[in-house]
C-alpha cells in the first residue's frame, strides 16, 4: 500500500527508513535527525505533504519504503525532482520502489510535470541500474 504523509508521526518512519538506507559512510558522519529532515524537506517552501509517500505492508508495522517530489528554484516550470527514494533494505527486490516510482511519476504527470530530475551517487550501482532499468539517464 502507498499512503501519503500524515505530519509528525511520519517523522521517526522516515528517518527509519533514511538511516536503514544511507547509514553514515565514515565514523565522523553522524546519522540524520529530526532536525535534519527538516532542514532538508519539511521547511522548504516547496514542500508538499501530499507529494512525499510511504510504502507499507501487512507484513510489517512500519513503513518500508518513501519517496518525494519536491520543485527546486530556478527549474523550469515543467520539472521536478525525486526526492529521497528509499526502501528498507529488508524489503529491496520486491518491486517497492517501483511502486513508490510509479507513484510519483503519476502525480508529477497529474500536477502538469513533464520531467522528472534525480540526483544519486555513481557508486550506490543499485540505485544507478534500478534507475536506468525504469528509462532515467
Amino acid at each position: 500500500m502507498i499512503r501519503t504523509w500524515r505530519g509528525d508521526a511520519d517523522i521517526a518512519p522516515w528517518l527509519a527508513i533514511h538511516r536503514a538506507s544511507f547509514p553514515a559512510p565514515r565514523p565522523e558522519k553522524r546519522q540524520w535527525e529530526e532536525a535534519d529532515l527538516r532542514r532538508e524537506l519539511l521547511s522548504r517552501p516547496t514542500w508538499r505533504p501530499e507529494w512525499t509517500w510511504f510504502a507499507e505492508t501487512r507484513d510489517h508495522p512500519q513503513p518500508i519504503g518513501m519517496i518525494g517530489l519536491l520543485p527546486r528554484p530556478g527549474d523550469p516550470l515543467d520539472r521536478i525532482h525525486i526526492h529521497w527514494l528509499a526502501v528498507d533494505p529488508a524489503w529491496r527486490r520486491r518491486g517497492v520502489a517501483r511502486q513508490l516510482l510509479v507513484t510519483a511519476e503519476q502525480a508529477a504527470w497529474d500536477a502538469g510535470y513533464r520531467e522528472l530530475a534525480l540526483e544519486t551517487l555513481a557508486a550506490w550501482r543499485e540505485a544507478v541500474a534500478f534507475y536506468e532499468a525504469n528509462g532515467y539517464a
